[in-house]
């Protein structure tokens, strides 16, 4: 069959070759060889056309002889080994045609002449290298133990197989060299019986492991023998060990697992045979836990939370009211200390203070400790923040809180124009929406009306959703919300129910309230072109203009205990703070030369912050930061720095 497919093979090849001659007066021969068995003649062949010497062909070759002459031609394959038998004969007659390809293809099959040599093992502790093999005088080859060799090339007739390398311990049967005749194309079979006799025992070692965090290997401990690697849960056999007693020990224990009963044990070891050795380990906990609660009460929470700092252990943040458990790698005492609190918590007990943590028990151990945290109310104010672009007024803005150092800041999201509930727990602001302009590819922000939440971000509640709705204030009693709506003052109360527009104030903006919550300053516009501080009743009747200057007035705030109005003014030298009696009277410039907008008073009036500006002619006005002036416009102090504005101390 496997001739068959050479030639078919061999034939295909000829229709691929190309087109051949193309001169039709001659033509090409193609002569093929395909040469398979056991034992091939490595030397290749020779060829000879009409008894002319072609170049020699290999096992598995072929030759084209180009520029025949049409007719009949002889070619003759020579030089065949004597195992070596051709398909069909080695002379054949072929008609060449003009401008044709003709193939001459010969099958050759080998047939091995030598030996295979095979050796036998039976018995204990066996020639684990293997032997070496031998024919005649030749060097001797390695034979595996559990495998065989075949040697060939040998010449027909009689030889010696010599099997060596055999330990002391086993003995081969029979002659040894061996006498074999080997016959031409033939592989003639020679076993060797090898019996080895015990010289050593084996011991399988197991650790059956339980527990928590189980160790996950041991060392076996011999003396005299380098240690060895068992896994937990496995068993490792130890070949080539000695008769008689053996001590044999589990090493590499890790801490938390002990091992029961005798370690290291004596064995037995018995000649040919494996004796088990089975230890048991049982593991408690690798680790512990250290579980810590930050309880925090009070008024003002310390909005950027606190630290955990662990002694061997690291840091990690964690909530003003959160509990944090934390991993102990190592049994013992740690040291725990709440760190980063706002100047206005204090801690009640010991901070740090020391908790211990045991390892090796069945059950993981979890220690608690848990720091009681009391805040002081303080001074805390909200502003607008103003992360990147200014492109737009609101890309970027959200509202911040903070201590009234600067300190201790949180975010609530996006927003602008922040206002204090009177109790202190809430915040209006203005809502800022962002958006991706698939066009212009990049994002923009717009107002979206009107929001208030709580210090901490939570308790978000939608009251408006006019873009052009403004500057919220708060009633003294919080029982309404003022604010604009493009330039109109309107009243609605703190849910968003209720919106009243005030008619007949004319354009106005930036409303405040009167202590007592009666009147309403903003900033009003009665002569076109022209603000001024305007006040009315909270019905938005008795419309009375509290300054009448040529420059712009604007941005008033009253002072918590109603008898003065601070605003911006243009009255002096460019943009600056100014405050007056709550009638209009007695205007007094503060801080002459600072540029600044957007005046705040403090809860007890003796301050007030504002946005600190820069300003030239070539490029306007850039934000510096907020600052805090005594209200007399002296003790100037910069709070915060960037593009943060429009601030409020929380009442």
């Amino acid at each position: 069959m496997r001739r068959s497919m050479v030639l078919l093979m061999l034939a295909g090849v000829t229709g691929a070759c190309g087109d051949g001659p193309t001169d039709p007066g001659v033509g090409t021969l193609q002569i093929a060889v395909a040469t398979a068995g056991a034992d091939p003649d490595l030397d290749g062949y020779s060829l000879t056309v009409d008894g002319k010497v072609q170049p020699p062909v290999g096992l598995n070759e072929t030759v084209v002889v180009p520029d025949v002459t049409i007719g009949d031609h002889d070619v003759r394959l020579a030089g065949v080994a004597e195992n070596c038998v051709v398909e069909g004969t080695t002379l054949r007659s072929v008609t060449v045609a003009g401008g044709d390809t003709t193939l001459v293809a010969y099958a050759v099959t080998c047939r091995g002449t030598g030996v295979r040599v095979a050796a036998v093992t039976t018995g204990g502790d066996p020639d684990s290298d293997g032997y070496l093999v031998a024919i005649d005088v030749e060097d001797p080859e390695p034979l595996a133990l559990l495998g065989s060799r075949i040697v060939t090339r040998l010449s027909p007739g009689p030889h010696a197989v010599t099997l060596s390398g055999v330990a002391p311990n086993c003995t081969v049967s029979g002659d040894n060299p061996r006498a074999v005749v080997v016959t031409l194309g033939e592989i003639t079979e020679v076993s060797f019986d090898v019996t080895c006799v015990a010289v050593s025992g084996a011991v399988a070692v197991s650790a059956a492991t339980t527990g928590i965090d189980v160790d996950d290997a041991f060392l076996i401990q011999i003396a005299g023998r380098s240690p060895q690697a068992l896994p937990a849960n496995e068993t490792v056999v130890l070949v080539g060990l000695p008769a008689g007693s053996l001590s044999i020990g589990l090493d590499d224990v890790s801490a938390n697992c002990a091992v029961t009963g005798d370690n290291p044990r004596t064995v037995n070891v018995v000649l040919g045979d494996t004796v088990q050795v089975a230890f048991q380990a049982a593991c408690g906990a690798a680790t512990g836990v250290i579980e810590v609660t930050a309880a925090t009460s009070g008024t003002d929470f310390d909005l950027d939370a606190y630290t955990i700092r662990m002694e061997p252990g690291g840091s990690y943040p964690i909530g003003v009211n959160a509990t944090g458990r934390y991993a102990s790698p190592d049994g013992g005492d740690h040291t725990v200390t709440l760190e980063d609190l706002a100047s206005n918590c204090t801690v009640s007990g010991p901070n740090p203070r020391v908790v211990s943590v045991s390892i090796g028990g069945s059950t993981r151990d979890t220690v608690r400790t848990t720091f009681e945290v009391t805040c002081a109310k303080t001074w805390a104010m909200a502003y607008t923040h103003q992360e990147w672009s200014t492109q737009y007024a609101y890309d970027g803005s959200a509202i911040h809180v903070a201590s009234a150092d600067g300190s201790n800041q949180a975010s609530l999201g996006p927003g602008v124009g922040p206002a204090w509930s009177p109790d202190g727990t809430r915040i209006a602001y203005v809502r800022v929406e962002c958006t991706y302009d698939d066009w212009y590819y990049y994002y923009y922000c717009y107002a979206a009306g009107l929001t208030t939440a709580g210090i901490s971000g939570s308790g978000v509640d939608t009251l408006t959703t006019e873009g052009n709705d403004v500057d919220p204030a708060w009633r003294p009693d919080g029982g309404r919300i003022a604010f604009t709506r493009g330039s109109t003052l309107h009243l609605m109360n703190p849910d968003g129910s209720g919106v009243t527009p005030l008619p007949g104030l004319g354009s106005a903006a930036h409303p405040t309230w009167s202590p007592n919550g009666s009147l309403l300053a903003f900033t009003c516009e009665v002569d076109s072109g022209n603000q001024d501080i305007c006040v009315a009743n909270a019905d938005g009747t008795g419309l009375v203009r509290l300054t009448s200057d040529t420059a712009r007035d604007m941005r008033p705030a009253w002072s918590p205990d109603g008898s003065r109005i601070a605003f911006v003014t243009t009255r002096y030298s460019g943009t600056e703070l100014a405050t007056m009696l709550s009638d209009g009277s007695g205007v007094t410039r503060l801080a002459p030369g600072t540029a600044a907008i957007q005046p705040a008073w403090s809860p007890d009036g003796a301050k007030l912050i504002y946005t600190r500006l820069t300003c030239d002619i070539y490029s306007g006005c850039t934000i510096l930061g907020l600052a805090v002036m005594n209200a007399d416009g002296t003790g100037q102090t910069q709070v915060t720095s960037g593009r943060d504005s429009d601030a409020s101390w929380r009442p």
